[in-house]
């Protein structure tokens, strides 16, 4: 699949796409890390949010937020699994698309850190709700940090 900056966001939404179902998760995103201003960029979903908010909060975040997960993204070299807070500003923004599908307190949020020349450049996340699958949340946990090393 080729892609140019123009056509950068689509393809990667077409590969998080792939990624979804391969690894069968229940949503992903990439973000880039602009650490010039300190702060992760979204650069693609999948399932793309149905009511995105405007302005949304998970566009642009600064890692100076409390959030675990956007905090991770500064520096973070290693996968880790995250279990979401039903405060946490990922979990309130997919919540929304997936609270019919999903009757669940706190998904898992896998991350894999995106490193060239020892810089974290960005993250791959995927996110997975345990009622899908019946899975304790330690399996998913586990299953989730696996998606995160294939």
């Amino acid at each position: 699949m080729d892609a140019t900056a123009s056509t950068a966001a689509e393809v990667s939404q077409r590969v998080l796409a792939d990624l979804v179902e391969q690894f069968h998760a229940d949503a992903a995103f990439l973000r880039y890390n602009d650490h010039n201003i300190r702060a992760s960029k979204l650069v693609a979903e999948w399932p793309p949010r149905p009511n995105r908010p405007d302005p949304d909060p998970l566009e642009l975040v600064h890692f100076a937020s409390a959030d675990p997960v956007f905090a991770y993204c500064a520096h973070g070299k290693e996968p880790i699994v995250i279990q979401l807070d039903p405060a946490n500003d990922i979990y309130r923004a997919y919540q929304g698309q997936t609270a019919e599908r999903h009757r669940v307190a706190s998904p898992s949020v896998a991350i894999a850190p995106l490193v060239s020349r020892g810089l974290t450049t960005g993250l791959l996340g995927f996110i997975k709700f345990a009622g899908d699958t019946g899975c304790s949340r330690s399996q998913c946990a586990a299953t989730a940090l696996d998606w995160t090393r294939a």
